[in-house]
């Protein structure tokens, strides 16, 4: 009896999760129409999720509209009833009101049988009830699209927010122009920064090129428009420690900077032996993508040993039986070689890379290992906030100096493309916040540490603030809508964006917020975690499509990558197939994905279908990017 009302429990949650998720998307637009009807432009963000977060019903939003001073403005010179009802026609209609509509609501206002603001909502509702073929119902449902693109894109300037909505009727020309100069402004709003055109990103295999039909898909069918990989230090140069003078390297390596003139230009450090056969299988791999119209983002981490403490005690992997250093920082005497790493990335791949994500959860002390043989974790553990503080000194200082080392390898690119600018990133994991930090033993008894990212964000506000350029790559682990006031899932990523959204607006003077690459949020890693399953497939399509619905709607958050599209077997990830979208032994080619819900839900987050299409495995599944209506 007990498993039976566990199945129903978890079936209710399903359903319900669904239904908020569907409610919270018609929420969305009819608010959105209400902005058209009411002043005739789109809504900026933050109005939009101030309304939202609110709560209130619809029809007491559209009263108090009425005491905005926006409206008063808008509608002073409205002396006559008449007057008022053309100027509501032609905000939300583009045309004037016929005479039997006119005559109609003249009396009903006139008589006090109805607010003007029920008459506004009448007016939108009454067009979107009419259906593809009538023309009203063409304009609104275009003038909504544009408006739900305006607000999604971050921008908040008032006239072009009237001037994309006024200048869009029913035809497709027009639709298609506002979303041009909409996609002109946006990316006005962080010049220069290589902003993914769509947000749905893909995280897979790491080894090398992929075969020109698998990128066919990702390219034509779903739409991928970034791709991240794990970018390790440790394979590029493990062989030889940096010199200060130029030296022999062994076979298979090569010297960089290649003679003083060059290290001097590239302001490197020291000299180097970089892997021959890394530098070419990366240019491989990023050719391809850049062949496909797909940003890049590569986390860069794991030391070589050579640069490392002997006594940084990682973590024991379970999953593979055996301790793993991957997270260990290097040494404080090679910060200059991990640098120089960097230059060289920057140097050789800027054209390519557009976002480089530094080290990997720096909250977290398995993959962000401050330990060394003068200093362990249990010595962290006996004094919690000093070792916070070591941690953070750390990861505070590889992040100037990878903001540094990218900004000068975008001037050289700069002088050969034209202008190259990227994101660099910091890494938290799920853990946001809670009174203090934690640690726990695993059955080895060795220590985790989990110093969560808050934390971290306020340190680095602290010792970086705006005098670096920084984003922040987060792992939202867990169903999309489970709530956990100490940790990040998707629909509390904005939880994140408040806490940015608050730390500029101390400092910046007045800007839009989201003009400060500090607002910007990539969802690098993340699944429906607890008690998973590796065939699990339509929770895990659930997964992909709730994100992706949530993500729409955050201006913020530039892109999302899961773990993974597919991965391999023998991963270092979790159990065979436990975080893959899909099977691992799905060809390369990737026939027979077409039978899987993943790959469904996939293929639904292209923009050929996301809310323009009914006919699409999320909306049929799931009520969610079924077209605008």
């Amino acid at each position: 009896m007990r498993s039976v009302m566990k199945i129903i429990g978890l079936f209710l949650i399903l359903v319900l999760s669904t239904i908020s998720t569907y409610a919270r998307k018609a929420e969305y637009e009819n608010l959105t129409r209400l902005y058209i009807a009411t002043f005739s432009r789109a809504p900026d963000y933050d109005g939009i999720e101030y309304w939202i977060r609110d709560a209130m019903p619809l029809e007491r939003i559209a009263e108090s509209f009425f005491e905005q001073p926006e409206t008063k403005r808008l509608y002073e010179d409205t002396k006559s009833t008449e007057e008022f009802i053309e100027r509501v026609y032609e905000n939300t209609l583009s045309r004037e009101a016929d005479s039997e509509g006119l005559k109609y609501w003249k009396r009903e206002l006139e008589s006090g049988n109805v607010s003007k603001a029920t008459f506004i909502l009448a007016v939108a509702d009454g067009a979107m009830a009419q259906g593809e073929g009538n023309r009203d119902y063409r304009v609104l449902r275009n003038r909504t699209e544009v408006a739900m693109a305006f607000w999604r894109s971050g921008l908040d300037d008032i006239e072009e927010a009237r001037k994309v909505v006024s200048s869009t009727d029913e035809s497709d020309e027009s639709l298609e122009a506002a979303l041009l100069e909409i996609e002109k402004l946006r990316r006005k709003v962080l010049p220069g920064y290589p902003i993914p055109s769509h947000k749905e990103g893909l995280a897979d295999r790491n080894n090398n090129a992929l075969s020109e039909s698998r990128y066919e898909i990702f390219e034509k069918s779903i739409g991928f428009s970034l791709q991240k990989y794990n970018y390790y230090w440790r394979d590029a140069e493990n062989a030889v420690k940096s010199s200060a003078e130029p030296m022999e390297c062994p076979e298979g390596y090569f010297l960089f900077p290649a003679n003083a003139k060059q290290k001097s230009e590239l302001k490197f450090h020291r000299y180097h032996c970089y892997k021959k056969d890394f530098v070419s299988r990366w240019e491989k791999r990023f050719v391809q993508n850049s062949s496909h119209s797909m940003n890049i983002a590569v986390v860069l981490w794991t030391a070589p040993t050579i640069y490392i403490d002997k006594g940084c005690e990682g973590f024991y992997f379970e999953l593979q039986k055996r301790y793993l250093k991957g997270g260990c920082y290097p040494k404080e005497k090679h910060y200059d070689d991990y640098e120089d790493w960097i230059r060289h990335t920057a140097y050789k791949f800027g054209g390519y890379i557009d976002h480089y994500i530094v080290w990997n959860e720096a909250d977290s002390t398995d993959w962000a290992d401050a330990s060394t043989s003068d200093y362990s974790k249990e010595e962290m553990v006996t004094d919690m906030q000093e070792g916070m503080r070591r941690s953070f000194e750390i990861y505070s200082e590889l992040l100037k100096r990878t903001v540094r080392a990218v900004e000068d390898g975008d001037k050289v690119c700069s002088t050969v493309q034209g202008e190259c600018r990227n994101f660099v990133y910091i890494s938290t994991s799920w853990n946001w916040y809670s009174t203090k930090s934690f640690y726990y033993r695993s059955a080895d008894g060795g220590l985790h540490i989990i110093w969560q990212n808050r934390n971290l964000l306020d340190y680095l506000w602290k010792s970086v603030g705006l005098d670096y350029d920084w984003a922040i790559a987060t792992h939202p682990y867990g169903d999309v809508y489970s709530r956990s006031d100490t940790s990040l899932r998707f629909s509390t990523l904005t939880d994140l964006s408040d806490y940015q959204k608050r730390e500029i607006e101390k400092r910046s003077g007045g800007k839009n917020w989201l003009s400060y690459p500090q607002s910007r949020i990539f969802a690098s890693e993340q699944n429906a975690g607890t008690g998973l399953k590796a065939d699990d497939w339509k929770r895990k399509a659930k997964f992909i499509c709730e994100s992706y619905a949530v993500g729409l709607n955050m201006p913020a958050l530039l892109a999302m990558t899961h773990n993974h599209f597919q991965d391999t077997i023998n991963s270092l990830s979790q159990t065979p197939g436990k975080h893959t979208m899909l099977p691992p032994d799905l060809p390369e080619n990737l026939e027979g994905a077409e039978n899987y819900p993943t790959f469904e839900a996939y293929l639904s987050t292209s923009e050929a279908l996301w809310e323009k299409s009914d006919d699409h495995y999320c909306c049929r599944e799931l009520k969610l990017g079924c077209a605008v209506k």
